[in-house]
């Protein structure tokens, strides 16, 4: 059950991020502006690099990186049959606390339970310059950019 709750989770999560494709678009369209202009000016509007990597043949490839870990928990009720030991679904809307008999008149023990989740958003943005400081290309990764 615990794995069921905790594999709805992730589905849910991925679900949302793939509801704004326009959210990427923008980012994209945003990130790709700066190709040919001066990577100085990026860093002034954004953020100094985590990393910088001098390029054969002149320029550098410039790293820039967020990571964050997100926690959440998933609740849910849990019906166990105090016969059996099975899981049970209950027909009647009522939430019911301690036990109750189910339809069949077995007693089911009613727990409330939480699931922790934890998952990892980062976003790591790529820059390659000329000598000069002009960015030539500008790429990126992760689940976090936009």
């Amino acid at each position: 059950m615990k794995s069921s709750i905790l594999l709805a989770s992730l589905l849910l999560t991925t679900s949302i991020a793939c509801l704004a494709p326009k959210l990427k678009a923008d980012f994209e369209t945003k990130l790709s502006r700066w190709v040919g202009h001066s990577v100085t000016n990026f860093i002034n509007a954004n953020k100094l690099p985590d990393e910088t990597i001098d390029r054969p043949g002149g320029g550098k490839t410039y790293v820039f990186a967020y990571n964050s870990n997100q926690k959440g928990s998933v609740k849910y009720t849990e019906y166990t049959s105090l016969d059996t030991g099975a899981r049970v679904e209950l027909t009647s809307g009522e939430q019911p606390t301690g036990w109750v008999r189910d339809s069949q008149d077995n007693r089911v023990i009613v727990k409330d339970t939480s699931v922790s989740t934890q998952f990892n958003k980062y976003c790591r943005v790529v820059l390659d310059t000329n000598a000069e400081g002009r960015i030539l290309t500008a790429r990126y990764e992760g689940n976090d950019c936009w």
